[in-house]
């Protein structure tokens, strides 16, 4: 058996192999192409992305080293079979040479079949909870209607014969990257074809459509019976073609395209009503740690050293400068959006990135007195934190709201402003949804001596993920000017 340790994402780590009752490392002498393929293959990869250049910690000295040809086949396109299991570790090679390994998820051009007497089990994505659809028996990535199909220790369906509705069908279409869904039903219902697959849950719940992940929201795994005996009770979803990032682009907005994952990527920055790249000369790692503390993660984890496509020939190439700091530790505010594209730079040189995701360790209180203007989880204005007593901290997960419009404010709370609004804010905020809202004057979260920003915020539902796609006035009522007691407030 293989696991993958010490990464920051489960797709990725230090190797270790499961022999004689016992983890050990795999030594890096010899290691090659085949072999890291191999292994990621057999982990439910398609391949692997790099090998043994992985900030990655060694095991520990306790335990065994295996060879290196544990894991060799002679085609790299199968899972391959593993050799038996070595009678003892071997003493040529320290821990410093522990095989590290990332590995590439599926792409719908890359997916191939295969049988037994190719290659057994081969899957698509090897984490419980990922979602594909499918048509006529047949998953892509691209599609955003057909058959949901949901991997947990191997690849089924979801069984629509109870809660299945238009929050979890919401969910579904969040987690791959819509805006939400527009019908949903069974599969006996309409014309996807059958999936003969088996159920994997049943009775799947979600409170609301505030979660991102489908994982998230209450399941079974003990499958009914009239699931158990019939595709045609197969959940299905229709989501709107709108995704995330195409629902109201504003100047500044960051995006991630081309990646394996939703945290790596080439990056693009909507300006003057286009996308378009940035220049990776001058880019250092000052820089790509304001972008991804901008998209609301921790930190870079690599940059530019990324086998991602280049930006298309007719996109404008913005210049490097538009997203610095002098303090990494910040997050830095964005300088205005260029009038025209740079020409000194082509698309051969568009900057790539992979960031860290949050660990709650790493989060830290921000003050005027640390980073002025600091700007969170987006580049400009609509970016979000909340304050307690007057001091803002990324940490919280609830408090005064805080928005960035030309300068850090508040929110008035007078007429609109309900359980959307604060579900949006704390989707923003990176958490499943709002518990509660209201305003400062009702709530002990303390004075937020603030100027008002925004007033009248309108969101047609929860299923926005950014307070700036809503409606909003700049005006501010009189009411809340004179008083800040009509703080919006959130507890996520």
């Amino acid at each position: 058996m293989i696991r993958l340790q010490g990464g920051a994402y489960s797709n990725e780590g230090r190797v270790e192999v499961y022999c004689n009752g016992q983890w050990g490392t795999i030594c890096s002498t010899g290691f090659g192409t085949t072999d890291a393929n191999t292994i990621c293959k057999q982990l439910g990869y398609d391949s692997y992305y790099r090998y043994n250049h992985l900030s990655i910690s060694s095991g520990s000295s306790s335990q065994p080293i295996w060879s290196t040809n544990m894991y060799s086949t002679s085609s790299d396109r199968c899972y391959g079979t593993r050799n038996t299991c070595p009678s003892s570790s071997v003493t040529t090679c320290s821990h410093s040479n522990d095989v590290t390994i990332s590995c590439r998820e599926y792409s719908s051009s890359s997916r191939q079949t295969v049988t037994s007497s190719t290659c057994s089990s081969l899957l698509g994505n090897s984490a419980n909870g990922a979602l594909i659809l499918s048509r006529s028996n047949t998953p892509s990535t691209s599609y955003y209607y057909g058959t949901v199909r949901v991997y947990y220790n191997g690849w089924g369906n979801i069984c629509d014969d109870s809660y299945y509705g238009s929050a979890e069908a919401n969910v579904i279409c969040h987690q791959l990257g819509y805006t939400g869904a527009s019908s949903y039903s069974r599969a006996g219902l309409v014309s996807y074809g059958t999936d003969y697959l088996s159920m994997k849950w049943d009775d799947v719940n979600c409170v609301s459509s505030s979660y991102l992940s489908i994982a998230q929201c209450s399941y079974s795994t003990s499958i009914d019976s009239g699931c158990t005996n019939s595709n045609s009770y197969d959940a299905t979803v229709s989501c709107y073609i709108n995704r995330i990032w195409n629902s109201n682009p504003f100047p500044g907005m960051i995006r991630l395209q081309g990646g394996a994952y939703s945290n790596e990527g080439r990056v693009e920055v909507y300006c003057n009503g286009q996308w378009g790249t940035i220049c990776s000369t001058g880019f250092g790692t000052t820089d790509a740690n304001t972008i991804c503390k901008q998209l609301g993660y921790d930190r870079y984890y690599r940059y530019n050293h990324l086998s991602i496509s280049s930006g298309i020939s007719t996109q404008p190439i913005w210049s490097t400068n538009m997203y610095s700091t002098s303090s990494d530790r910040c997050y830095g505010t964005s300088n205005a959006c260029p009038s025209s594209s740079v020409t000194t730079c082509s698309h051969s040189n568009d900057v790539t990135i992979s960031c860290r995701e949050y660990s709650f360790l790493s989060r830290q209180t921000v003050t005027s007195s640390t980073c002025s203007n600091v700007v969170l989880s987006n580049p400009a204005n609509g970016a979000i934190i909340l304050s307690r007593y007057n001091v803002s901290s990324t940490s919280y997960y609830y408090g005064t709201v805080r928005i960035y419009y030309n300068g850090w404010g508040n929110i008035c709370d007078d007429s609109y402003y309900g359980s959307a609004e604060a579900n949006v804010i704390c989707h923003q905020l990176g958490y499943t949804g709002a518990s509660s809202n209201s305003r400062a004057g009702l709530v002990s979260y303390g004075t937020d001596y603030l100027s008002m920003k925004w007033d009248d915020v309108n969101c047609a539902s929860s299923g926005y993920l950014s307070i700036a796609q809503c409606s909003y006035s700049t005006y501010i009522d009189s009411g809340c000017t004179n008083s800040n007691s009509y703080d919006a407030t959130v507890s996520c």
